[in-house]
């Protein structure tokens, strides 16, 4: 419809941000959000899982707080596109390489403090253990309707903590706001089609 009505409680003004722009808002938004639970180090090495609309946003949310982005997936053109425009630092394509030595080889065989799967695969996100360091945060921003299982002894052995991630906050869409007002979150090639009402 052309109109419609809501409580401006729930409005978050996009002040410049342009209409090509404002429908990434949203799937940034969550990103960002899961960046706030993990909340990560400057030059900390940070793993994101699955760089689809989500997994971008969770890597432009790393970038602000000056993590240093090691970006996996399964599809080469997907990472290309993490590394030019979301300025993923490193990354692994998870289908034609081993993704725990090739993470260990990148870190020196210590994994990631901050490992953010956004894929909503189960495999995936059980496999995701894998890449926590000692110590680190395992953040599932993807959601899945399936159980998700884990070896208890790799669990407690690293003495990891495992956070939920869900949807965004009023914080969490100001700031993607105010990132693409600035310019730092680019969404160059993000919007491939448009299409009338």
């Amino acid at each position: 419809q052309e109109y419609i009505t809501v409580p401006a409680g729930y409005v978050v003004p996009a002040g410049r941000v342009s209409l090509e722009d404002l429908p990434v808002v949203e799937c940034f938004s969550i990103g960002f959000h899961s960046v706030r639970r993990a909340n990560p180090r400057p030059g900390e090495a940070a793993v994101v899982v699955g760089v689809g609309p989500i997994g971008l946003g969770v890597i432009h949310g790393l970038k602000e707080r000056g993590a240093r982005v090691i970006a996996m997936d399964i599809n080469d053109k997907r990472l290309a596109y993490a590394k030019e425009v979301a300025k993923a630092d490193l990354l692994i394509n998870s289908k034609t390489a081993d993704p725990v030595k090739a993470l260990s080889d990148l870190t020196g065989g210590e994994n990631a403090p901050v490992v953010i799967d956004a894929t909503g695969v189960a495999a995936s996100m059980m496999k995701s253990f894998d890449f926590v360091s000692q110590g680190g945060t395992l953040v599932y921003a993807g959601l899945i309707t399936a159980d998700i299982t884990f070896a208890d002894a790799l669990f407690h052995r690293k003495e990891m903590s495992l956070l939920a991630s869900r949807n965004a906050t009023f914080e969490d869409f100001r700031n993607v706001i105010a990132g693409l007002e600035s310019g730092r979150i680019s969404t160059r090639g993000f919007v491939t089609h448009t299409a009338s009402l």
